[in-house]
């Protein structure tokens, strides 16, 4: 929790985060920039405690609400319902009745499931309807996805990666329905990167891999933040806020700050980077919006024939894979991928100083 000045309006905010019932965190601010008393801190500071039960309470209520899909898609239904026309929303329900629901008996934690979603796709596209109609249960799907993003039950990442298991069906020949990618093997990455020309571009796609970093921290480093030693180069991370694919703020808290290190040829090839661009400390090493990144990576996988993959699973979850194939254990690679527990944590990161070390030298084989 922290109280924090909103430069623009000259008021104070507060933002905090809440732990929900099955162990993830909530984020949220709350501002009230035409509201004077807000220009005080210790005003704010004084209402902290009362908006942030109140906020509690809230999603508690919202918890309770949506224990299905039914319930998911009614909220959908009316955050929308001055957005679409009422036959829209209403072939809309008719897909999630007919097809949705029934595959995943209305348990949501099925949905967010991409091996389910990639079984899904499977049995809509063998299903006894036109092509249009498939494409409208799979988009139904997705927006109730991307809704379920909005009010934070799932994280950005994993948002990503469900929407990846459901790209649309191709007109004429069907395309073939295979599971998705979540793991690009050194060898596929180094085809990749035979494909790129640009030097700069490379850089970015080998910092992205080997970092194993979410894409709002790989998005919010800057300069100032990486510090070259010994042919290593030691990066410190803080979460990044992400704002239509930008970075917006940077985060303080001891939850939202660790270390990860670059090694082997990257680290002279990551210094001529910064030094041809000209780069200062606060600039950031990469300038670019997260889907103009998605962009440029997917035109290399098509240029190389290496499976297309998402932008996690091309980096966090690749090195995951690769670690733990040299036989790194689960607590070498939670401290260098961030993670507090052997299920992904967005809001814990371990510091130990010897795994990070040891960490250090089993990315030095993996980058050899």
């Amino acid at each position: 929790m922290a109280i924090k000045l909103d430069k623009k309006s000259k008021t104070y905010y507060i933002d905090a985060k809440i732990k929900r019932a099955d162990g993830s965190y909530y984020h949220f601010t709350h501002k009230e920039t035409n509201n004077p008393e807000f220009k005080n801190k210790k005003y704010v500071q004084s209402k902290e405690y009362e908006i942030i039960e109140s906020k509690k309470k809230d999603i508690k209520s919202l918890d309770l609400k949506i224990k299905n899909i039914d319930d998911l898609f009614s909220r959908y239904y009316k955050t929308r319902e001055n957005e679409l026309s009422w036959g829209t929303l209403r072939a809309k329900e008719c897909m999630i009745d007919h097809y949705i629901r029934p595959f995943f008996k209305n348990d949501l934690g099925k949905m967010y499931d991409e091996n389910n979603l990639d079984l899904f796709r499977a049995f809509i596209s063998t299903a006894g309807v036109g092509l249009k109609r498939k494409n409208l249960i799979i988009s139904t799907l997705r927006d109730l996805i991307n809704y379920s993003r909005k009010l934070g039950i799932i994280g950005s990442d994993k948002k990503d990666d469900c929407l990846f298991a459901l790209e649309s069906l191709k007109t004429g020949v069907q395309k073939k329905i295979e599971s998705k990618n979540s793991y690009t093997s050194i060898s596929e990455l180094n085809q990749l990167l035979n494909s790129i020309t640009d030097i700069d571009d490379k850089i970015i796609l080998k910092t992205l891999y080997y970092s194993g970093l979410r894409i709002g921290e790989f998005l919010g480093i800057k300069i100032k933040d990486i510090e070259f030693k010994d042919k290593i180069a030691i990066v410190s991370i803080q979460r990044q806020k992400l704002y239509n694919g930008m970075v917006t703020e940077r985060l303080k808290s001891s939850s939202s700050y660790k270390k990860i290190a670059i090694v082997n040829d990257l680290v002279e090839g990551l210094y001529d980077y910064i030094k041809r661009n000209e780069l200062q400390d606060e600039d950031y090493l990469v300038q670019i919006s997260r889907s103009a990144l998605r962009v440029r990576v997917d035109k290399y996988f098509a240029l190389s024939g290496v499976k297309r993959n998402t932008l996690h699973g091309f980096g966090r979850k690749s090195i995951n894979t690769e670690l733990y194939k040299l036989g790194a254990d689960t607590k070498v690679r939670k401290t260098l991928l961030g993670q507090s527990s052997d299920e992904v944590n967005e809001e814990n990161y371990i510091d130990d100083k010897k795994a990070f070390e040891i960490g250090v030298n089993y990315l030095k084989q993996i980058s050899q």
